[in-house]
């Protein structure tokens, strides 16, 4: 039997997910000697942290500000791939570009519309 222990409450995948990260031993010792102390867990720390940036940048930054810079990425790539490989293929850049997003764990309406406004790209470029 634990002598310290602290009940966790356990977070499913419905109401949320996994962000971690490594982190110096010395922050992970203190981080340990603290949620002792105060009878929490690292998740519970780590996760108001976490909250505290996501208000602060969700301020700064929308999302539709993100989802537009990762287009402007994705259009220089396919712009790039297109110029070295005359041959490539859209449709095979979007497939690929989606398992790409899905990996990253982006939610599937992100990837729709990242994709959508990518195709708005390419349609502005043949119109031209």
């Amino acid at each position: 039997m634990a002598i310290l222990k602290v009940k966790s409450k356990g977070t499913s995948t419905a109401e949320g997910r996994l962000a971690g990260a490594y982190v110096p031993s010395q922050v992970s010792s203190y981080l340990s000697l603290y949620a002792l102390a105060y009878s929490i867990t690292k998740s519970m720390i780590v996760r108001e942290l976490i909250e505290d940036w996501y208000r602060d940048k969700r301020g700064e930054m929308t999302e539709d500000v993100l989802i537009d810079k990762i287009v402007d990425i994705a259009w220089a790539e396919w712009k790039g791939k297109k110029s070295k490989f005359p041959s490539s293929n859209w449709h095979e850049y979007q497939i690929n570009l989606s398992k790409q997003l899905d990996s990253k764990k982006i939610l599937p309406y992100n990837i729709e519309l990242i994709l959508k406004k990518l195709q708005d790209e390419e349609n502005q470029e043949a119109d031209q």
